[in-house]
């Protein structure tokens, strides 16, 4: 059996994935300066149809477990019912030789198909793994395993995502921040799913995403409050990246990464009161050289050339094999 789930703020008091100290003050500079055609607006002017995200909550399992907290069905990719899924049954989904699936309690197979769909009656949850989330779940094969995507409301996904990247007890207007933010890089990275079976992960790489125990009344108050807003550059929709802390400064995009993004200028934080504001590391001689394969043990470091913040971009590490 799987345990029911609660409506308690899980997430409340819990500890956010990074501090988003930069998030609420880079919305104010952009209001304040513009930045271009950078801008706040509503992707729907009018109330619209619920927009689906596909995001994979469980990637290269052998099994994924599921159920549901009320009465669901279980289809195969036809939309042809196969199995009735009992409410708070624990079930199991398997590899069951190439390209296919097994349903499961464990013991008896219960339906077979090249992908599963499961979705609760009467707007209920699904599990999939350890934990409760909204929508539906779709499991498919792949090379490395199965795949579990949760097909859920973009709405929803946020009201978890907010509260999965931000402590749930922060002040309403940086969580409408982040809301707004969250929405933009889920729809730029949407638009760009065309290869795949799913638009993002559910983990840092992406954002950090953990389903029913993520919400809290906060963060759905947040996010109904910024309900289809999101940030354009040249009326498309940005990659609203976002960190836990960037020591006072963030930089050029094209300082950080291989190309220069227009809307993605370095401008000053207020994250000196975070804890990462500042970090530091410490190696000994010994263990900074074997670093660096093939240059012997270290002699000497220069900087090379800095960023626009004064930061290290390129550094030369001298060797005593003349490397």
């Amino acid at each position: 059996m799987i345990t029911a789930p609660t409506t308690t703020d899980a997430s409340a008091s819990s500890s956010a994935s990074g501090l988003k100290t930069g998030l609420l003050f880079m919305v104010k500079l952009m209001r304040r300066y513009g930045w271009g055609s950078l801008l706040l607006w509503l992707l729907w002017a009018v109330p619209a149809a619920a927009l689906e995200l596909r995001v994979a909550v469980q990637n290269a399992n052998q099994t994924v477990d599921v159920g549901t907290s009320t009465p669901g069905t279980l289809y195969n990719d036809r939309g042809e019912a196969l199995y009735q899924v009992p409410q708070l049954e624990r079930l199991v989904i398997e590899a069951d030789g190439p390209g296919q699936l097994a349903l499961t309690d464990g013991r008896t197979e219960y339906a077979a198909a090249n992908g599963f769909w499961i979705e609760p009656q009467d707007d209920g949850l699904v599990w999939i793994g350890n934990r409760w989330y909204r929508g539906r779940v779709r499991v498919v094969p792949s090379a490395e395993g199965l795949v579990a995507i949760n097909h859920v409301d973009i709405e929803e996904y946020l009201y978890s995502v907010v509260g999965s990247e931000m402590p749930a007890s922060w002040p309403q207007a940086a969580l409408q921040a982040q809301a707004v933010a969250a929405r933009s890089y889920a729809l730029y990275h949407q638009g760009r799913a065309t290869s795949r079976a799913y638009d993002m992960g559910s983990t840092t790489a992406w954002q950090v995403y953990r389903g029913f125990s993520g919400e809290a009344t906060s963060t759905r108050t947040a996010v109904d409050a910024t309900a289809g807003q999101v940030l354009t550059y040249s009326g498309r929709v940005i990659e609203a990246v976002f960190h836990s802390s960037s020591g006072g400064h963030t930089e050029n995009s094209e300082d950080v990464w291989s190309s220069a993004v227009p809307y993605l200028k370095g401008v000053r934080d207020f994250d000196q009161n975070a804890p990462v504001f500042n970090w530091e590391a410490t190696l000994s001689l010994d263990e900074a050289s074997n670093r660096f394969s093939g240059i012997g043990q270290i002699q000497d470091i220069q900087i090379v050339q800095t960023s626009g913040q004064n930061r290290a971009a390129e550094v030369r590490v001298v060797g005593d094999l003349d490397t």
